[in-house]
C-alpha cells in the first residue's frame, strides 16, 4: 500500500518542481503542502539521500529539485519513502494469486512511471481554469 509518506512527499517534490530552481524554506514547504514540519524533515532527509532533492544550509537556504522534474518520477520518490512498494512480495496466497499480485505491481508500476514535469504542467493548466461558484 502507498502511504500518506508517499503522498506528502509527492506533493513537497511537486511543489519544489513548481518553484523553478529557487530555494524554499522548510517552513514555507510544510504550510504550503500541509504537512507537519518534523515529519517533512524526515521525508527531505531521506528524498536528499536519494538524490532527489538538495539543501542549502543558511539564513537564505532551504530546499530544491537535485535533478530535473523531467528526471524524476512519483515511482522513484515511493521507492525512497516506502518500506515495501511490492504486493507479491512475502506471502502471496498461491501460485494463481502469485500471478495476480504480480499483474497489480506492473500495473502500480505503470501508473507511478510518471515525471513530476508531467504533473507541473498538469499543475499549470490546472491552475489557469477560472473556478466559479454560485
Amino acid at each position: 500500500m502507498i502511504s500518506i509518506k508517499t503522498k506528502y512527499g509527492c506533493a513537497v517534490v511537486l511543489e519544489l518542481a513548481c518553484s523553478e530552481h529557487s530555494l524554499v524554506s522548510i517552513k514555507a514547504l510544510a504550510e504550503r503542502c500541509s504537512v507537519p514540519k518534523k515529519y517533512l524533515e524526515q521525508l527531505l532527509n531521506a528524498l536528499r539521500k536519494a538524490g532527489i532533492v538538495e539543501s542549502v544550509r543558511g539564513k537564505d537556504g532551504g530546499y530544491k529539485l537535485a535533478k530535473s522534474a523531467s528526471d524524476i518520477s512519483v515511482l522513484d520518490i515511493a521507492h525512497v519513502l516506502e518500506h515495501r512498494l511490492s504486493f507479491s512480495d512475502s506471502y502471496s496466497g498461491g501460485s494463481v494469486l502469485l500471478d495476480f499480485w504480480k499483474s497489480v505491481d506492473k500495473s502500480m508500476e505503470t501508473s507511478f512511471n510518471r515525471t513530476v514535469q508531467s504533473l507541473v504542467e498538469k499543475k499549470k493548466e490546472h491552475d489557469k481554469c477560472l473556478n466559479f461558484c454560485i
